[in-house]
Parts: C-alpha cells; structure tokens; sequence
C-alpha cells in the first residue's frame, strides 16, 4: 500500500491522505486503521482516532486479533469506560497473550480484580524480551485490589497473604522481574499487615531491606515511585528527617525531569504499538504520579495539579498508599 510506504518513510500527512483516498471509495478495515493511528500519532485527534479504529474493528473479521488489540488498547489510552472495553474484547477472538492482558487490565479498572486473576491464571503466556512486566503488572496490581480490601476490611492476616502471594508470578504467566525492586510496594504493604498484627520485628526487618536499593537509571526504570516506599520506611523506622530530605531530593530531580524539551523516551512507544502520544504530553503524565505522591508528603499544594493530570489516564496503573 502506497500510503504504508510514505508513512514508514516518515511522510506522514502524505501517507494519512492517501489512507482517507482509500476509505472515501472502499470499506477497507486495515486502512481505517491505518488512518486511525495517524490521526492518534500526528494529528492530535484521539477521538477522531477511536472512532476509525472502531470503524476497522467493525469491518474486520472477530479472528483479526491485531485489530482487536489495537482497539482494546486505544479504547483504554483514551479513557473509554472499562466495561465497554471488556464487552468489545469478549465479542472478540481472545486466543492471543496481548489480548488476555488488556482485558485483565479492562477487569481491574472495573474493580473486578479475581476476572482479572482468573483470565492470568487460565493462559500460559509466552512472554518477549521486555514483556514480562506487561504481564506481571497486570496480576501484582490486581493483588494490590485485593490486598487493598482486605486491609480497609480489618482483614490485616488475608491482606498480608494477598501482598506476599503478589510476589511470587506463577510459572505460566512466563513472566519473571527483572528487577527485584518491583516488588517493594507489596512489601511495603505487607509490612503494615505485620504492624496492625502486632509483628513489629517483621515489618521493621522489611523497612530496613528497602536500603539495600539504589537509585539509580534502573531504578527509575522498574519503579519510578520507590522514594515514597522508601521515604515512609524511614518514617516507621523514626528517621524522619532523612525521609523529608529523600523526599525533597527526589520531588526536585522528578520535576526537572518533567519539564525537559527533549523527545528522548517518550518520542516512542514499546514493541509494535503505533498510538504514539504527544512527547511533551506523555512526559508530564509520565511523571504527575510520582510527583503527587512527593508532593503530598511534603505538604505541597502542587500535588492537586499532578492528580489532576494522570486521574485522566484511562491505561496507567496507580498504587496508593491506603495505610496513611
């Protein structure tokens, strides 16, 4: 297809009109698609986006499981209700890994963390290089649902088994953690399980662990919010000062960081994901949760303007701290 050619060459404007020269004379799915992601990548216009792939998905046969990802994907990066997300994925063939993990990500935005669990558990994924996160994300935080609940519930000894089955991944998720770092906000959780149960040595033993991590580029990487984990360890530990100061060094780091010009990272997308968001856009959302949670700690009235931005993304994963 012409119209391929010139946006693989970076001829976008001309490669999406030849994509609407296609649509305006045939019902062609993959180039309602194709138009869908240029709409989304380089004009801005994600409704517009929805509404062609939307378009695709209903012209596409239900097997087209490239089609069905995509979809589910943009549905979710554009704040479509979960809901509606898992009725379209459900009418939809799901024998494929990507698939499985947006409609456990669809369960868990619904609040509905053991579908999520259960759609896991049933496939055995054969996870790529880097995608094991994708995966693994998807069932620590429907964990986190959990073990949240039953910690509100009073229920400290079932939240505390909920945190620590979330650190071990099941073999046929093919998933693994590259870093162990990740797993420091179920600790941190299972830690306050351990002190409403009267376990202070426990909880104190993990607070302590949290100093053996360094912040560094990986750090960042796998768990851009450990300064908070690592900051109210402190506290319990009663070394409240170094706690601020941890805080205050990583909420100034933090906020240079989301206010760069460059593209770097965020003039990409992971894999074969053609929705790319605006780099400058993509770069504040990136960096509003960690922020709002420094920000809260250190009183500052920012944080409502951080919340404010990532409340409105309908894809990320967002851990709060239900303890304090």
């Amino acid at each position: 297809m012409y119209g391929c050619l010139l946006y693989g060459k970076g001829q976008y404007e001309e490669g999406i009109e030849e994509f609407e020269k296609i649509v305006s004379t045939e019902e062609n799915y993959r180039a309602y698609r194709n138009l869908s992601m240029g709409y989304y990548s380089h004009r801005n216009n994600k409704a517009k986006s929805l509404e062609l792939m939307k378009k695709a998905a209903a012209l596409a046969p239900v097997t087209e499981k490239q089609i069905t990802f995509e979809t589910a994907h943009l549905m979710a990066k554009v704040g479509t209700e979960p809901q509606q997300i898992i009725d379209f994925i459900l009418s939809r063939d799901t024998n494929r890994d990507e698939i499985i993990v947006e409609l456990a990500r669809a369960y868990n935005h619904n609040g509905q963390y053991d579908k999520a669990l259960e759609v896991l558990m049933n496939r055995v994924f054969v996870a790529c290089e880097g995608g094991e996160h994708y995966i693994a994300d998807e069932y620590m935080y429907a964990h986190y649902l959990k073990g949240r609940e039953a910690y509100l519930a009073g229920k400290y000894e079932e939240a505390l088994a909920i945190f620590e089955n979330a650190q071990i991944l099941p073999q046929s998720l093919g998933s693994g953690l590259w870093n162990p770092i990740k797993k420091v906000p179920y600790m941190y959780f299972a830690a306050k399980c351990l002190e409403k149960l009267g376990r202070n040595a426990e909880a104190k033993e993990i607070y302590e662990s949290f100093s053996l991590y360094k912040y560094d580029f990986f750090t960042d990487m796998y768990l851009y919010t450990f300064a908070y984990y690592s900051a109210r360890s402190l506290e319990a530990l009663g070394k409240a000062d170094e706690a601020k100061s941890l805080m205050e060094w990583r909420y100034n780091s933090f906020k240079r960081s989301s206010e760069e010009q460059t593209l770097g990272y965020f003039g990409t997308t992971p894999f074969f994901i053609g929705y790319i968001d605006e780099a400058v856009s993509a770069r504040k959302l990136h960096y509003s949760y960690p922020l709002y949670l420094f920000a809260s700690v250190l009183g500052l009235d920012e944080k409502n303007e951080y919340k404010e931005v990532f409340s409105k993304d309908g894809y990320g994963l967002y851990i709060e701290d239900f303890t304090v």
